[in-house]
């Protein structure tokens, strides 16, 4: 009785401490899991030190609205194209509730009171002095002048642009106001004609009835799909929609896309994984127990990773969603421990004992070269090494932790069960393993062969990378650009300053800089938009001056246009504009205005910061493979995909290589360590070179190319692939026979191998192209290793150390 009472004290502290840690487990996966969010903006996966990405994320933080869909209609025929644009633009407007303005034409386009707001702007806007000039040009006896000019003008010169303008416009307050321009050649103002110059594509810009922020993506993604059910029902019901495509573009949309396939690849990429892993399990031991047991940790490390993430990293993007597969396929310690149970059955000390080491310089080897990612200027693979390291060291403690005694506590069915033949399928037998080795061998002439003729795997400098494989609001944006611009080489040129005077400064310097760029052909045609900046003082300024004066010739030009022969339409701008001009001198409007149509061009054009900062944005059209770095400065920064992605490609060998040294230095400390023998590490070292061959022979025959994402398989396999090369290597200094090595420990290695190639292969299916794309180079590479290891490797050392023949 007494010793029962002493086995009750002892065991509910440690029932008690098993309870909290639960606790502590389930509080970890549900308040970490409850903070993650999806961030779906692709410039968050580049380097953000970069120049050419802080003006990427710069464009689209003060020139892009989070809350505007662009939609496009194309067709073959320009006259239905056109009908349909203004069919849609009219159902859209019909739903308040849903866009608070459909936009279809740019300002003075159909809309005069758009383009009276705009000329107002330009005029208030102007530097004082310019504008006292115009007003001069107005005084008595001066106007008429100017109003006589406008009439030879008319006579003179034939065109009907010119009769328009002047019959409307006759004392030059468009050109007033325009004065000066700003461009380079035949720029359009980042399509502010709404549509290709042959008429088969229009563009509809709507913004959301309510103001949502890119913190409210799922908010916008409901929105998009508002507007798409629209677009839907008036297809329907419309004959003619059956002429023109339509496709929902900008933010919003492409949002939608980019979430909606996180989702997806986060769910059925570890799904299959899992069960591919089940599959190989089943395959190998035929055990059902402890199948369900181990797919039951494989869960628990992902929840776990998971919430651990969300409580240190909580925003998770598309290059980090894989992390499940990767998991799933790495974590394969389970496996070693069921293998270990199967020799010593229902002791948890001695198969701890007996698994701890391999399983603990597996984990090591595999964290370190994840973590090494986290050295990585890009978020998206730092978040990624962060998130695996994590997830491998949980991954090792829970096996061997919780796995261990669920194992142990399994029925079996005999007292001392003996470990399971392995199947014929793995080729580990004397004549099928020798069989795989010769094959190996032909394949890695193959690939020296192909590397010599084909070279290496190229690589791409593409933005493909980091968009998803199937995109309907990406590729409306590059028929879009190419429609608007002749070209895929548009960009902008970001310019910042403290204040709208100094950015004015910034603008007329850089104006001669692009200049010379279209001098010597690098550049074809940009626009400046040095008179949209906003400066408050010249507003002010101009309001107490030259507006009230002007008001005050309002009555008596009208009677001068009278007697000149103009009829009341003369009249009709200058009354608009002056009406405009009054209201904010007076202080009863806002500048800049509030027309949906100056407010879209204006805020494509120029911004002011939070800190009363100013910024503007210079388009333009370069010629295809001109590189533009040198019109960076700590003021100016491209906003160009292309050029983006050309610093970038530049950048990464510089940094992988780095990484990769450090990475490689501590593989070489853990080699001395495990081996401490030169000529040990030299054969370490000719598996992983062999398995390199392989690969990039492979990779250039497949015709795959490197980008930025798939070059971290270089790290990722050289910290995770080596380890099939030491547990090989550990097993063949034992002196044992060839034939028990590929039977006991080559199984064991080709099985971990295959849940790790089928975790990250699973992900070559993955919507994204660039997580896709590191699925598959790993899977090779990683492949390749274990083929090595397991097939190679032993017949290279059974050659090298055989006896040899005596000679007397």
């Amino acid at each position: 009785m007494a010793k029962s009472e002493n086995t009750g004290r002892k065991t509910w502290p440690r029932q008690l401490g098993r309870g909290i840690a639960w606790v502590a487990v389930l509080a970890i996966i549900v308040i970490g899991g409850s903070r993650v969010n999806f961030d779906v903006n692709p410039v968050r996966l580049l380097p953000q030190k970069l120049p050419e990405v802080q003006g990427l994320t710069a464009y689209l933080d003060q020139f892009s609205r989070s809350d505007e869909l662009i939609v496009t209609v194309d067709g073959d025929v320009p006259t239905e194209v056109d009908e349909a644009a203004r069919s849609l633009a009219e159902r859209l407007r019909a739903r308040a509730d849903v866009a608070s303005a459909v936009i279809l034409h740019p300002p003075g386009e159909e809309d005069p009171d758009a383009m009276s707001e705009l000329i107002a702007y330009l005029l208030i806007n102007q530097e004082p002095g310019k504008l006292d000039e115009f007003v001069n040009s107005l005084d008595p006896g001066e106007s008429k002048q100017r109003i006589e000019r406008t009439i030879d003008t008319m006579t003179f010169d034939l065109s009907p642009a010119a009769a328009l303008l002047g019959g409307y416009d006759p004392l030059g307050l468009v050109p007033a106001a325009f004065g000066g321009g700003g461009g380079g050649g035949p720029m359009t103002m980042g399509g502010a004609n709404f549509g290709s110059k042959d008429g088969k594509l229009r563009l509809i810009y709507v913004w959301s009835a309510d103001r949502l922020a890119r913190k409210d993506y799922l908010k916008l993604i409901a929105w998009t799909k508002e507007v798409r059910a629209i677009v839907h029902a008036w297809q329907a019901e419309t004959p003619s929609a059956a002429n023109v495509r339509v496709r929902l573009s900008g933010e919003p949309a492409i949002m939608g896309e980019v979430s909606g396939s996180m989702q997806g690849d986060l769910s059925t990429s570890g799904f299959s994984t899992a069960l591919f892993v089940a599959l190989i399990f089943w395959g190998v031991y035929r055990k059902l127990r402890p199948l369900l047991a181990l797919l039951a940790m494989l869960t628990l490390v992902i929840l776990l990773t998971f919430g651990l993430s969300g409580l240190f990293i909580p925003e998770l993007n598309v290059m980090n969603i894989g992390f499940a597969s990767i998991l799933i396929g790495l974590t394969d310690y389970g496996i070693l421990v069921y293998q270990q149970s199967l020799v010593t059955p229902g002791d948890p000390k001695r198969i701890r004992a007996a698994t701890l080491p391999g399983i603990l310089c597996a984990a090591t080897t595999t964290a370190a070269s994840f973590a090494s990612l986290m050295a990585s200027s890009q978020p998206s693979l730092a978040k990624l090494g962060a998130i695996v390291a994590t997830g491998v060291l949980v991954g090792a403690a829970v096996m061997l932790l919780i796995f261990v005694p669920w194992v142990c506590r399994m029925p079996r069915s005999t007292p001392q069960s003996s470990p399971v033949d392995p199947p014929p399928w793995l080729l580990l037998g004397e004549t099928s393993s020798r069989v795989v080795a010769v094959f190996l061998a032909l394949a890695l002439c193959a690939a020296v062969a192909t590397l010599c003729l084909k070279g290496l795997p190229g690589v791409d400098a593409t933005d493909h990378s980091v968009r998803p494989r199937i995109s309907e609001a990406y590729d409306a944006l590059d028929d879009m650009t190419r429609a608007l611009t002749g070209s895929n080489s548009a960009g902008s040129l970001i310019v910042h300053a403290h204040s709208g005077i100094e950015l004015r400064r910034e603008l007329e310097q850089l104006k001669g800089r692009l200049n010379k760029e279209v001098e010597s052909g690098t550049m074809r045609s940009f626009l400046v938009p040095t008179a949209f900046a906003p400066v408050p003082s010249y507003q002010q300024a101009n309001a107490e001056r030259a507006v009230s004066r002007l008001l005050l010739h309002r009555d008596r030009l009208a009677d001068e246009l009278a007697e000149a022969g103009f009829g009341p339409e003369s009249t009709i701008l200058l009354d608009a504009v002056l009406a405009r001009l009054k209201s904010w001198s007076l202080g009863a409007g806002t500048i800049p205005p509030e027309t949906s149509a100056v407010r879209w061009l204006l805020q494509r054009l120029v911004g002011t910061g939070t800190d009363g900062s100013a910024w503007a944005a210079t388009n333009y059209v370069a010629t295809p493979g001109a590189d533009l770095s040198a019109l960076q400065s700590p003021q100016v920064f491209l906003a160009d995909w292309g050029q983006t992605m050309r610093a970038v490609t530049e950048q990464a060998p510089k940094e992988l290589g780095m990484i990769l040294l450090m990475l490689a230095g501590a593989v070489m400390i853990l080699l001395i360590i495990t081996f401490r023998r030169c000529h040990e590490i030299g054969w370490v070292i000719l598996c992983m070179t062999l398995s390199a061959v392989l690969a990039l022979g492979w990779m250039s025959l497949a015709g795959w190319r490197w980008d930025f994402f798939n070059a971290a398989a270089i790290l990722l396999c050289l910290g995770g692939g080596i380890d099939y090369s030491i547990h090989m290597l550990l097993a063949l200094r034992r002196g044992e026979p060839v034939n028990e090595i590929m039977a006991d420990t080559g199984r064991g290695v080709l099985v971990c191998a295959l849940t790790s190639v089928v975790g990250f292969a699973s992900l070559a299916w993955a919507s994204n192209t660039g997580l896709a794309s590191l699925g598959k180079v790993c899977a090779l590479a990683l492949g390749m290793n274990c083929l090595v290891a397991t097939y190679l490797l032993p017949r290279l050392w059974q050659l090298a150390h055989s006896p040899r023949p005596s000679h007397p």
